[in-house]
């Protein structure tokens, strides 16, 4: 549980019920309406701090809750609430008790299939992400929470752009996760968010970041650049080549070596699951 100076502090009209985490940009809790009965939420408090402003908190608020109107009806996850209590801000959105997806695939041993069908959902939600404008920014396991239903629903789209913006500056993102162009504080696109993808389909089959090694921050964006890391068969021997392919051309340094669209890198997953199928089917066959 929470401190007893949390536990049923109330803030924009919810009761915090206990703090799940904290990050840079502040305090995540289970919280519920003191005047509803719709069931537990999250309530996301962000903090105020010599690198983030208030008008940036402000912007984030707002980018965050354009982007959840703009992709309404996608596996997402929605905000559904949003204010002021106490000179703080704070994002409400729905509780999913399964947690995120590295949880998820912690507490469960996926065969590959499985995991493929994960990635598709979230690859097919990314491309309609795209479709509608929006640039993530920042793919990684923990923005994707897995809902009732066992499907991921991504969010956090605090570093999210449309994808006509032209804004550069300091490096946004996830260090581990971002891509080369982010890390050198350029434009975030769609092709970025490929890149950050394919290093989640890494982690997600090896179960470690392709960069672990890497010795601080400087060598990190080094790696990146250069494009030097292990190949994910090289951990995982046994790992389909398919999908080694497939993680190696979506975390090609160069953006113009990458899958053009998050489209082509969702039909190639598709593709995969298909011939996975099939042999599963063949290996039956032959069995009996």
């Amino acid at each position: 549980m929470s401190t007893g100076e949390e536990k049923n502090k109330e803030i924009g009209g919810y009761r915090l019920i206990r703090l799940i985490g904290r990050g840079g940009f502040g305090e995540v809790y289970e919280a519920e309406g003191i005047e509803r009965t719709d069931g537990k939420k999250v309530l996301k408090l962000f903090r105020e701090t010599p690198f983030l402003s208030m008008q940036k908190i402000e912007n984030i608020i707002n980018s965050t809750v354009e982007t959840s109107k703009t992709c309404s009806g996608l596996k997402m996850v929605e905000i559904l609430d949003s204010g002021y209590d106490g000179g703080r801000a704070f994002l409400v959105m729905d509780y999913y008790g399964k947690g995120s997806l590295d949880i998820y695939l912690s507490l469960r041993k996926l065969e590959t299939g499985s995991k493929l069908k994960l990635l598709m959902t979230m690859s097919s939600t990314l491309a309609e992400i795209h479709k509608r404008g929006i640039v993530h920014g920042d793919i990684k396991p923990s923005n994707f929470l897995i809902g009732d239903d066992e499907l991921p629903y991504i969010t956090d789209f605090y570093y999210s752009k449309n994808s006509s913006s032209s804004s550069q500056g300091f490096p946004q993102g996830t260090p581990e996760y971002m891509s080369p162009e982010q890390a050198l504080g350029k434009r975030c696109t769609f092709l970025s968010d490929i890149y950050s993808f394919g290093v989640m389909m890494y982690v997600v089959f090896t179960g470690q970041s392709p960069f672990h090694a890497s010795s601080g921050l400087n060598a990190l964006i080094k790696d990146k650049l250069r494009g030097h890391f292990p190949e994910p068969k090289s951990v995982v021997q046994k790992l389909d080549p398919d999908i080694n392919r497939i993680i190696l051309k979506a975390m090609a340094s160069k953006t113009e070596e990458r899958f053009r669209s998050m489209n082509e890198l969702r039909d190639e997953i598709k593709k995969n699951i298909e011939h996975s199928q099939s042999k599963t089917y063949v290996m039956r066959l032959w069995d009996k």
